[in-house]
């Protein structure tokens, strides 16, 4: 629903929920999954279907023709996660329902636009993630997230873009601590020239902050690079397709 308390601001709230039910493979997995038997074997009789409920509300104003600011908070919740687990007395792998995962947030945002081609977006959000069965934080899950795009006009209508993005540190699902992330990309546009032909060049990573993610499950693999600078060219041509002609 919505609600405008003024002329220029607005108060949304957004609901949803979705389930998922066990498929056959978790209820009753064949062997030699879960039993060195011949016939399937019921895992958990008693599976219960996920459950995920999202609600998010906004608050969001114009300040001016030129600035804008919004913000948002959040909680997303999973019950009744499957997972696998032992079960039996050799143990066999299958298949029950933890408490699941919560996720609580904050979120601010501002934007503005100038004329001509000049604009600019921030943001900066902050979250709690914990599993519900232990209380810890979860994985592969960062508290902090900031993020910047900007554009401005260069000499003789080319443009040039910027996007900032920062992460706070995280733990990979072995306990690893994986360092704070700081990501630039940049993008430089051409006017239109030859009758609708636009040249771009993009760098991604201009910083080259490669980083390593512990692998998942086996610690023995090496550790893989990440993100690395990048440079990618594109030209597009845009041509109208219909034409006007005007009789004498």
């Amino acid at each position: 629903g919505m609600y405008f308390p003024t002329r220029n601001a607005s108060l949304k709230y957004i609901f949803a929920k979705a389930f998922r039910a066990p498929d056959p493979a978790a209820l009753f997995c064949p062997d030699p999954l879960c039993s060195s038997s011949t016939q399937p074997v019921s895992a958990q009789p008693t599976l219960q279907p996920e459950h995920v409920r999202s609600d998010t509300l906004t608050y969001s104003q114009q300040l001016s023709s030129h600035f804008n600011w919004a913000a948002t908070g959040f909680q997303n919740q999973a019950a009744n996660l499957i997972e696998q687990v032992p079960i039996g007395i050799e143990p066999n792998p299958g298949f029950a329902n933890n408490l699941g995962d919560r996720s609580r947030g904050l979120e601010l945002e501002a934007s503005a636009a100038f004329k001509p081609d000049w604009s600019g977006r921030a943001s900066y959000a902050f979250n709690r993630s914990v599993d519900l069965s232990t209380g810890n934080r979860l994985a592969r899950s960062p508290s902090q997230l900031a993020k910047f795009n900007g554009s401005a006009p260069l000499f003789r209508g080319n443009s040039i873009g910027l996007e900032l993005q920062y992460n706070s540190s995280e733990s990979s699902d072995l306990g690893h601590r994986i360092s704070p992330l700081f990501l630039a990309n940049a993008t430089f546009l051409s006017r239109s020239f030859w009758g609708g032909m636009r040249f771009s060049a993009s760098c991604f990573d201009c910083l080259d902050r490669s980083i390593a993610i512990p692998p998942e499950p086996d610690p023995a693999i090496p550790l893989p690079p990440g993100t690395a600078r990048t440079w990618r060219f594109r030209i597009d041509y845009r041509h109208a397709a219909g034409r006007r002609w005007d009789s004498p």
